[in-house]
């Protein structure tokens, strides 16, 4: 399978499903919300889809948005640095690497769903309230951060303004999903103050990509 299928084709479902979700979105205002609940039942991550049966949440999850903030700053990421890992591992290899870094993301944000961490956790005399997951941040991460391996000396202008390393993002970026796991307060998205920040995902997006990297793109390190 040609690599620029590949690319396309993943690039192509984020997009189908993210069109779903606008018609799902829509047909809601009007006042039918069965796409919309068709959709957050299989298009997103979350303990209940989980202990229902819907397993393969952890991996749709991983290709749905439905804000156009969250599908544009991902895609546009995945195109940029995609192409690099990509030409590196060819097309199967890469569609491999994106799945499998999103089921690691899916995987740890459920399980600090689970333990009560993240946004998951109520405040004091709170009900816990169900949490449910989706966006390719764990694979764009994951991408980013094998990037970041093997050109370490790379500068990124971080929300286009401020240059940074990627030796330096990574870990700081680390950092603050740490602090967003087990802080105080989670974050929350710059697009909507209403929706928190998924962690724990990136948390696990960051891990796959560099176990990604020290196991299949080590020997591909460039210091510049």
């Amino acid at each position: 399978v040609p690599s620029n299928f590949m690319f396309w084709f993943i690039m192509g479902l984020n997009v189908i499903v993210f069109g779903m979700w606008q018609l799902a979105i829509s047909q809601a205002e009007q006042g039918d919300p069965t796409l919309f609940f068709l959709m957050f039942k299989n298009f997103t991550s979350g303990l209940s889809n989980f202990f229902e049966g819907r397993y393969w949440t952890l991996l749709t999850a991983c290709f749905s948005h439905k804000d156009y903030a969250h599908m544009f700053v991902n895609m546009l990421t995945y195109f940029f640095f995609g192409r690099t890992i990509l030409n590196l591992v060819g097309g199967r290899s890469f569609l491999f690497f994106y799945f499998a870094a999103g089921l690691a993301s899916s995987s740890l944000s459920l399980f600090s769903d689970f333990l009560g961490h993240d946004a998951s956790r109520p405040k004091e005399g709170q009900q816990k309230k169900p949490q449910f997951s989706l966006g390719a941040s764990g694979s764009i991460i994951a991408i980013v951060t094998c990037f970041s391996s093997i050109k370490p000396r790379a500068t990124f202008l971080f929300y286009f303004i401020l240059p940074v390393q990627a030796r330096l993002l990574i870990p700081a970026l680390l950092l603050y999903d740490l602090w967003g796991m087990f802080g105080t307060e989670p974050h929350k998205t710059l697009w909507d103050k209403n929706t928190f920040v998924d962690s724990a995902g990136h948390v696990g997006g960051i891990i796959a990509g560099r176990l990604y990297w020290i196991f299949k793109l080590k020997r591909f390190r460039v210091m510049w």
